[in-house]
Parts: C-alpha cells; sequence; structure tokens
C-alpha cells in the first residue's frame, strides 16, 4: 500500500520507559543540536562510557579487520561499566566468529545481568559462521558442542527466569548440522520450563517469559527440521500444552490480567502454533481451538495452518469463520487461503470481500478472482469492472482507502483468469502516468508472455517499472535479449543493474558481456555507497562465471574493497582464476564518529506524519541506538537534511513488514551514509 510521508521529525524523550507514550512530552531536534542522553540503568552515560560506546561502534564498523581486530572488543569486556560491557560482549557475537566463544562465555559469569543475558545471545550469534562449513565438519562438531555446553551451564548455574528464556531461545538457533544433538536439546529446554517458579508452579506453566523462551527455541529447531529432523515427542508435547497458555483457569501471576499479561501469553500460544505447523503437527481440533482464540494474531495462524489439513471439512469451516472475523488480519488470511480450498469455491465470498472496508483485504480479494473461484465467465466480468477504476495521474487515497491499487491489482490477476482478455488492456495501461500501474502491467505481462509489453517497458523512465520488465523479459526469451540487459548496465537505479545482472547469468558471448560488467562494477564502486552491496556483488559473480584469468588485474583492486562481502567473492575468484592464493583484506570506508555519537545513549523517536492525499495520519517510529548505533545515526541524519519529506511506503505486509524511505520507492537505492 503506498503512503506518502508528509513530514518526518526527529523526536527526543528522556526516560521513555517510565511512562505510556500517549503521556510523553515530545520535542522536535532542531539541526546543530543534540538529544538529550537517555537514563540507561538508573543513571546517564558518563563521557567514558560515551567513548567507549563509539570506540565498539567503530570496531563493529570495521568488522574487527586484521589479526588483532577484535582486541578492543576482548578488552572492553573488562570495562567497569556494565554498560560498555554488555555493548562488547554483543558486538563480539555479531562478528560470528567461533573462536572467540571463550571470551564471550566468560561474559556470562558477569555481576550484571544485562551482560549475562547478552553474553548468551552472543554465544548462539558467534556459532551462526559455522554454517559455511560442511555439516559433517569436525571443526563445526566441536564449536557446536562448545556452545550447547555453555548455554547448558548458563542455565544450570544462573537462577533467573530470564536466563532461563535466553539460553532457551539461544538453543534452538544453533546451527546444528544433524539429526542428534537437536533431539537431545528439545529435552533439555523441555526441562528448563520444568523448574520451580512462584508458588512451586513449573515456570514453563507460569512465567510468559520463560514460555515464550522455551517456545522461541522448539520453533526455531523444527524451523530446521530439512536438517535437523522431526522433532521428538517431547517437544510436540510442550507445544501443544503452550497453546493453552493464560487461558486457564489458575492465569499466571494470579487474579485479574491486565492488557500486559493478556499480551505476554498470547505471544507464547502465537509461538507454540508457529512451532506445530512448522514440525507438520496440526490438527483439526487445534486449528478449531486457535479459532476460538481472543487474541486476532493466533486466529490468523488457525487460518495458515489449516491450508494443511487433510480434513477439507474442517478448512472449509475455518476459512468461512475467518471470513467473517472482526480482524482484518484473520479475513484477510481467510481470503488468500479460500483459493487453496476445493471445489465448489463459489464467487461470492470473494465478491464481497472486495468491498471490505479494509484495503488489504479488498486487494487480497482481487487478487484472488484471478483463480480462486469456479465461476470463471463472472470473475472476469468483475476484473474488467475492476480494471476500469479510473487513477488520477497524481492518485490520492483516501483513508482506508485505495487510489491506483485497485486497478493495478485486477490487471494482474485477469492476466492469470483470462489471458487474451487482458493483454489489450495491459498495452494500454502501458502508457499510464501512474508507474505503479505501469509496475502491475509489466508483472502481468510476464504472465502472458506479452513481449511485446515488456519490451516497451524495458525502457521504462521508472526503475521499478524497468526491474519487472527485464525480469520478465529474462524468464520469456532469455539470451535473446541480451543487448537489452547490458544497455540496463548503465542505469543510475540499483535494482535495475541488479536484475541485467542476474540475467546475464550463463550469456554465450562472455567477450561482449564481461568489459561491461567491469564497467558497470567500476561506476557503481566509485560512488562508494555501502547500500550498493546486491548489485556489485551480482556484477562480480556474473564476471566469475563468465570471465577468466585474462581479468585477473582488473579484478584485484577489489581485494581491497570497503566492503567485506565483495572483497572475499573477488578473493575467491581469483584463486579460481590464478591457482594462486588470494588473501582479502578490505578497507572500510572512514566513520563520520561525530554522527554516530550523537545518537549513543539518546533516546529517539520519529513522527510520521502521512500527507492528506495519502489518508494522512501520524504514528511514532522509536529508534533503537543502543542496538543499532550505526543506522540510527544514519536515518538522524537523513532526516535532519528532510530526505524523508515526501517519500512513499513502497511496501506494506499485514502481520509482517512496512517498508519505505527510498527515493525510487525501492529496496536497493542509492543512499547517503554516515561515512567521511
Amino acid at each position: 500500500m503506498l503512503a506518502v510521508w508528509r513530514t518526518l521529525a526527529l523526536l527526543f524523550l528522556v526516560a521513555a520507559g517510565m511512562r505510556p507514550l500517549h503521556a510523553q512530552k515530545v520535542s522536535p531536534v532542531r539541526p546543530g543540536t543534540k538529544a538529550r542522553p537517555a537514563v540507561v540503568g538508573g543513571a546517564q552515560l558518563s563521557a567514558a562510557e560515551r567513548r567507549a560506546l563509539l570506540a565498539i561502534a567503530t570496531v563493529e564498523n570495521a568488522r574487527a579487520l586484521g589479526a588483532d581486530g577484535a582486541a578492543p572488543l576482548v578488552a572492553a569486556l573488562a570495562d567497569p561499566s556494565p554498560v560498555v560491557r554488555r555493548a562488547a560482549v554483543r558486538a563480539l557475537g555479531r562478528l560470528q566468529r567461533a573462536d572467540l566463544l571463550p571470551d564471550i562465555e566468560g561474559a556470562v559469569s558477569d555481576a550484571d545481568e544485562r551482560v549475562q543475558l547478552e553474553a548468551i545471545n552472543a554465544i548462539a550469534q558467534s556459532l551462526q559462521g559455522l554454517r559455511v562449513l560442511e555439516p559433517a565438519s569436525a571443526d563445526r562438531r566441536r564449536a557446536l558442542d562448545d556452545g550447547v555446553d555453555a548455554l547448558v551451564g548458563a542455565a544450570e548455574r544462573l537462577p533467573s527466569p530470564s536466563v532461563l528464556a535466553t539460553a532457551a531461545r539461544s538453543l534452538g538457533r544453533l546451527p546444528y548440522g544433524d539429526s542428534i544433538v537437536p533431539r537431545e536439546v528439545e529435552r533439555v529446554i523441555a526441562q528448563m520450563g520444568d523448574r520451580p517458579g512462584p508458588g512451586g508452579r513449573p515456570l514453563a506453566r507460569s512465567d510468559a517469559a520463560v514460555a515464550a523462551g522455551m517456545m522461541h527455541g522448539l520453533y526455531a529447531l523444527a524451523r530446521s527440521g530439512r536438517t535437523t529432523g522431526s522433532p521428538s515427542q517431547v517437544a510436540r508435547s510442550a507445544m501443544r500444552w503452550a497453546t493453552t497458555f493464560g487461558l486457564d483457569s489458575a492465569r499466571p501471576g494470579g487474579g485479574a490480567t491486565t492488557a500486559t499479561v493478556q499480551e505476554a501469553a498470547a505471544r507464547v500460544r502465537r509461538l507454540a502454533y508457529l512451532a506445530l505447523a512448522a514440525a507438520r503437527d496440526t490438527s483439526g481440533e487445534l486449528v478449531r481451538r486457535a479459532m476460538r482464540d481472543t487474541d486476532e494474531q493466533v486466529r490468523r495462524l488457525a487460518v495458515v495452518s489449516a491450508v494443511a489439513l487433510e480434513d477439507s471439512v474442517v478448512r472449509r469451516q475455518v476459512v468461512t469463520s475467518a471470513l467473517r472475523d472482526p480482524s482484518f488480519l484473520v479475513r484477510f488470511e481467510g481470503v488468500r487461503s479460500y483459493r487453496t480450498l476445493p471445489a465448489p469455491r463459489v464467487c461470492a465470498p470473494l465478491f464481497r470481500a472486495t468491498l471490505d472496508p479494509n484495503p488489504h483485504v479488498a486487494l487480497a480479494a482481487v487478487d484472488a478472482l484471478g483463480g480462486g473461484c469456479d465461476d470463471r465467465g463472472a470473475a472476469t466480468d468483475s476484473l474488467i469492472r475492476l480494471a476500469a477504476t479510473p487513477v488520477a495521474a497524481v492518485p490520492a487515497r483516501p483513508k482506508g482507502g485505495t487510489s491506483w491499487h485497485r486497478r493495478a491489482h485486477a490487471l494482474l490477476a485477469l492476466s492469470r483468469l483470462s489471458p487474451t482478455t487482458a493483454i489489450p488492456l495491459l498495452r494500454q495501461d502501458a502508457l499510464h502516468p501512474v508507474w505503479q500501474v505501469r509496475l502491475y502491467v509489466a508483472r502481468a505481462a510476464l504472465v502472458v508472455r506479452d513481449t511485446l509489453t515488456l519490451s516497451s517497458l524495458a525502457f521504462d523512465g521508472n526503475g521499478n517499472v524497468r526491474e519487472a520488465a527485464l525480469a520478465g523479459i529474462s524468464a520469456t526469451v532469455g539470451h535473446a535479449a541480451d543487448k537489452v540487459y547490458l544497455a540496463a548496465l548503465s542505469a543510475l537505479d540499483y535494482q535495475v543493474v541488479l536484475q541485467a545482472a542476474q540475467a546475464l547469468r550463463g550469456a554465450p558471448a562472455p567477450d561482449s558481456v564481461v568489459p561491461a560488467l567491469f564497467t558497470a562494477l567500476e561506476r557503481l564502486t566509485a560512488e562508494r555507497r555501502e547500500n550498493a552491496r546486491d548489485p556489485r556483488v551480482a556484477l562480480v559473480e556474473r564476471i566469475g562465471e563468465l570471465g577468466n584469468e585474462r581479468q585477473a588485474q582488473r579484478l584485484a583492486p577489489y581485494l581491497t574493497d570497503f566492503d567485506s562481502t565483495l572483497a572475499v567473492r573477488a578473493a575467491t575468484i581469483m584463486e579460481r582464476w590464478t591457482l594462486r592464493r588470494s588473501v582479502a583484506a578490505p578497507r572500510r570506508l572512514p566513520l563520520s564518529t561525530d554522527a554516530v555519537d550523537q545518537v549513543i545513549g539518546s533516546d529517539l523517536r520519529l513522527l510520521v506524519r502521512m500527507a492528506a492525499r495519502s489518508g494522512g495520519g501520524v504514528f511514532v517510529v522509536r529508534l533503537l541506538p543502543d542496538e543499532a548505533p550505526l543506522t540510527v545515526a544514519r536515518i538522524v541524519k537523513l532526516v535532519r537534511e528532510g530526505h524523508y519529506a515526501g517519500r512513499t511506503f513502497h511496501r506494506v505486509e499485514p502481520a509482517f513488514v512496512i517498508q519505505g524511505g527510498s527515493p525510487a520507492a525501492s529496496r536497493v537505492r542509492r543512499r547517503r551514509s554516515v561515512h567521511a
């Protein structure tokens, strides 16, 4: 759902966690001013703490490169401030180096619980780098055994429920390479919840944080089932019990439940249903129970899970109920699941859903008409009418409504349902003044394999339209259009260059392609922008595929590229070409420490005000400089420069993500950084 940002103001709040959002006083941060420091652990950061945190951020930005790159982080583990020690151990984990496990494990015994919890998280994070090793590798097995021992040991030594919760979650996300250790880990996680809490009740049944940590861990293991195998009966029993957490008469904490307690309990149930779905252990009884839950997210998950049921009667009952649910999230999933039902599937429910007051539900119904019901003639007529929805050259969206969306979605759905009917409409709207409509035309043209329309859009003035057209051409005519892809390598829009590089995979005339790939790579590299990683890596990969040792000299400078990922790829290619060892030695872009220093220790909010032509309204975004100082510094800098004013949210996925703010309404786009 497109939405235009009218203004984006930076706000700061002191001690924000001490009172509800609606009671907070806010003040704009003007250019040249500095946000007041937030209260951290009961006191403001000292000058020494700020310097130490800035040093840690600098090392993180450099990816701790070099033989002693992590040494400053290890040294910071002995800092007198727990705030600094916590940041240091978190940074060590983010390096994803198993050799740092002993240093990280030592922080589990820190006197401050915040450091302990971060160290437990860091143990699991540090082992993620093992995924590059073969599952049967002795080094991988040894490091995993050490990690499991460290996490289990922490849970045994430290009595805090928070430690149990964090250890259970961390145990679940280790990169196991077989099904042996995970079964033992599941048993350990289940036993963690048996530890008695207040009143003697097991923590798994009385403490929402512990129960959520357990479900997180079991869910992560279930999701990795292709590698780790099917969850044990012990794990499944724990998941099933957790689907009732907070619903029994003896509620956690006793007495009347508050909204906070209810939300915490609902979170446990959501994770339990997610874990069961990942384990493919969903029954009609569980789905019916979930549909009676008071939490809308649990009911939404019931609809998602019902799709996998063999009992078509239960599936139909669940979907029918979902279409009448008061929550738009549940209705949204109901509409999306309707098309999966066996015949008969009358079109009336989808026709009604196109009039739903929530735009997400209405658009999902339009999409579903492209093959989700039996009366194809009636569905086609409905889509033709929707595809004729007038759209102004400068579209305006009423609050809770749509603008260009119905027309665009109808065109795509119609292309699936009746290609011959859709093609004339697509060719007509290939010239539509609203680029979002043309984007959907390009997607629909791929469905009907209309190469004429795709070719016309391959040179569109909008990068997103051009990207979609190139993807369609690549899928329909392949390398017959290599000249089109080569021309696209000179585009300013990163997403176009990325798509062109991908389309050139396997090009039959590499000698004419490789020079153009290098030219594009050199142009993007000269811009020195970190968010050019995707297109630049794609270009390097294509050079590695189509080039040979004769291009080694031209590729060699990228061994010291500012992006460590690209430098490693270049080194791998050089070794394959020359049969000699090549070492990546990336040189990071210098960091603007002033920008980072301004946000460290601050509690920041963004006030997003929507334009009237986008429905109006405001909402607040909380920034987390403690977790991601470099990212927050970049956002703050752009806000102060007015970068976001007039931008759009180009992607809204219900119950998942909102994405926006880029100049071209794309996730792959040139953007300024906080580097000097």
